[in-house]
């Protein structure tokens, strides 16, 4: 009963492996799909930033003047701190 259980387990799993092969046709059309470019216009960015004085202590005080935000190389104006 067991070697039944093992060979039918067996035969299961290799169904299962030859199933997961892609045939070149899917491989060709997976090339295709990386000339994709998405491209989308964003209004307002969150950036998550803390800062932390030299022995690892939040510091205090910081206004928008205190940081400057670049994007390629392009300076983005701060409207929310």
């Amino acid at each position: 009963m067991l070697r039944s259980f093992v060979f039918s387990l067996v035969i299961v799993l290799s169904s299962f492996i030859v199933l997961a092969q892609e045939t070149p046709q899917k491989l060709e059309k997976q090339d295709k799909d990386k000339d994709y470019t998405l491209s989308v216009v964003v209004e307002e960015v969150q950036l998550p930033i803390s800062v932390l004085d030299k022995d690892g202590r939040p510091v205090n005080g910081l206004t928008k003047n205190d940081f400057a935000i670049f994007e390629d190389n392009v300076q983005q104006q701060i409207k929310v701190f």
